[in-house]
């Protein structure tokens, strides 16, 4: 009789602990985002959007919608759009300028040019959220670059400086 006296007990206060201990469900979320992680998370976004889209209106289809949840779910979503239009930017730069490369690929020469103006739209984004967030050059590069090796880091940081001083596509006729 005392064991099941001590059964029941054990089952009692567990139901009782655990509807007293429920969930408060206007709690706010324990995570708590920052302006760097808001742009990696962004960066990230773009970047599986090129991999699944390998024309260029297919990717800035996939940026679009990427950037219409972020600002539906979130009342700040600048530093998440600074990321993703960064990475929009770098992935359709390197585009362009491989396209540009492969001059005896008709295919991929006739690609070129969108995918420059789809560089150019999302650089003029991006810079625009970059001097509205008060973000750096060395701090975009140092939030969005974790995972890329040291060639990778040195080849977008010059792109970078090369694109501040004008569009290199429309310096070269594109």
């Amino acid at each position: 009789m005392n064991r099941l006296y001590h059964i029941g007990a054990l089952l009692a206060a567990c139901l009782f602990a655990s509807t007293s201990s429920a969930a408060d469900l206007n709690a706010p979320l324990s995570d708590h985002p920052t302006l760097g992680s808001e742009i990696k998370r962004g960066w990230d976004a773009a970047f599986d959007c090129s991999l699944h889209n390998l024309n260029a209106l297919a990717d800035g289809q996939c940026i679009s919608d990427a950037s219409s949840a972020a600002q539906q779910q979130h009342s700040n979503y600048k530093p998440f759009e600074l990321g993703l239009y960064f990475g929009e930017w770098q992935a359709e730069d390197l585009a362009a300028m491989s396209a540009q490369s492969l001059s005896n690929n008709v295919i991929t020469r006739q690609a070129a040019p969108e995918h420059a103006r789809e560089a150019a739209g999302a650089y003029t984004v991006f810079h625009h959220l970059q001097v509205e967030l008060g973000v750096t050059d060395a701090q975009l590069m140092a939030t969005t670059t974790t995972d890329m090796n040291d060639f990778g880091k040195t080849r977008l940081g010059s792109r970078l400086r090369l694109w501040k001083n004008g569009n290199p596509y429309q310096l070269s006729g594109q």
